[in-house]
């Protein structure tokens, strides 16, 4: 009893003194996430997921095109090597075509690159395969790389520290840097050409890769692209000629994302169950 009545007169006090320094100097404060939880779920449902790699070992021809539009949080492994960007359909700002990779400071099972540093540094990357460019005969001089990209989009800006690059790996082997871009608050998708006329670089087995530089303590830093396009014949700002659809639409139902077919079919009215008309926006680039 004693101890319980020692408790009852002097806890309170203790609870004061822990609380009052919470409630007078508290203040919401809005940071990146640490992680990326599609990116883990994904692994645990897709155990293995990571060191996926397709058989594809010859150096690549053009066209090389992609949109990102597949389904899967990684690059598509016969046009990529890395597994850092993160594809997805959620992070861009009214994209040229429905999916995008992300490039952020996360890697690619989606855990901060190095979760005690808050220094600025190089995070991601996006490598392409090999591709013969070695034999293009008349057509040397007509070869371009474009590509859409976006700062921020849905997510967290990039700092005008961090940026975009673009690398093109020479006949002697070295990675070289041909573009790039500051960072900065969320913009419309831009476009990007470059003209790939130097004979270091018109070889069998040239590649290209984007990489990104952002604070590598979370999920951060976001630059979406779109649209990669590596072809020969090609002008600036060449036309795509691809009419797509840019949202994802989950369900044609009204109300649920699915429904068991005998559920539906015993409707009294199954077509009132079903959405009228479905709204999205067409790019035609």
């Amino acid at each position: 009893m004693l101890i319980l009545r020692y408790l009852k007169n002097h806890l309170s006090k203790y609870l004061l003194v822990i609380l009052l320094p919470c409630s007078a100097y508290s203040q919401e404060i809005l940071v990146p996430l640490g992680s990326n939880q599609e990116i883990i779920t994904y692994q645990l449902e897709h155990p293995g997921a990571i060191s996926r790699l397709s058989a594809v070992d010859d150096t690549l021809l053009l066209p090389f095109i992609d949109d990102f539009s597949r389904d899967g949080i990684y690059p598509f492994d016969s046009l990529w090597l890395d597994q850092d960007a993160f594809i997805n359909r959620s992070f861009a700002n009214a994209p040229p075509t429905i999916g995008v990779a992300t490039l952020d400071g996360l890697d690619a099972l989606g855990r901060p690159h190095d979760s005690l540093s808050g220094s600025e540094e190089i995070a991601d990357h996006l490598t392409s395969r090999p591709i013969d460019l070695g034999s293009l005969g008349q057509d040397t001089g007509t070869v371009w790389l474009s590509f859409f990209y976006q700062p921020q989009g849905l997510g967290d800006i990039p700092e005008t520290g961090d940026s975009l690059v673009v690398q093109f790996r020479n006949k002697s082997n070295e990675w070289v840097n041909v573009w790039s871009v500051p960072g900065q608050s969320d913009t419309a998708f831009q476009r990007a050409n470059i003209h790939i006329n130097d004979t270091n670089y018109l070889f069998k087995g040239f590649q290209f890769r984007f990489y990104n530089i952002a604070t590598v303590n979370g999920n951060r830093d976001h630059w979406n692209l779109d649209y990669v396009i590596l072809n020969k014949q090609t002008v600036v700002n060449d036309s795509i000629r691809d009419n797509a659809l840019i949202l994802p639409h989950v369900s044609m139902l009204s109300e649920f994302t699915s429904m068991p077919y005998t559920h539906y079919k015993a409707l009294s009215t199954p077509a009132n169950a079903m959405v009228t008309e479905i709204n999205d926006t067409i790019l035609g680039y």
